[in-house]
């Protein structure tokens, strides 16, 4: 069995520099650029099936304001992804999906 592990934040940031910074190693709008960098980071900090995130919708994010836990006076943006489940089991074919 094979464990899932979220990619290295490194590793991320690096594939995003070359995606953002070099346009003529891949070639495509900024709309594309900047989907294929949410993409990106989804999959890295989740792990996510691909499936899952490529329809990906606006509505499957929460996003909100809290205060700094360290610096009362400051805020944060917080965000909560709603990514479904898409592998299924055996015994749930027929149920609705699950977040």
């Amino acid at each position: 069995m094979v464990e899932k592990i979220e990619a290295a934040a490194e590793d991320v940031i690096g594939i995003a520099n070359i995606v953002w910074e070099r346009p003529d190693v891949i070639p495509c709008t900024p709309i594309i650029r900047v989907a294929l960098l949410a993409l990106l980071v989804l999959a890295g900090i989740g792990g996510f099936r691909p499936k899952a995130i490529l329809g990906f919708k606006f509505n499957q994010v929460l996003l909100a304001i809290v205060r700094d836990q360290k610096n009362r006076s400051r805020t944060k943006i917080a965000v909560t992804f709603r990514i479904p489940i898409v592998k299924t089991r055996r015994s749930s074919k027929g149920t609705k999906a699950k977040w």
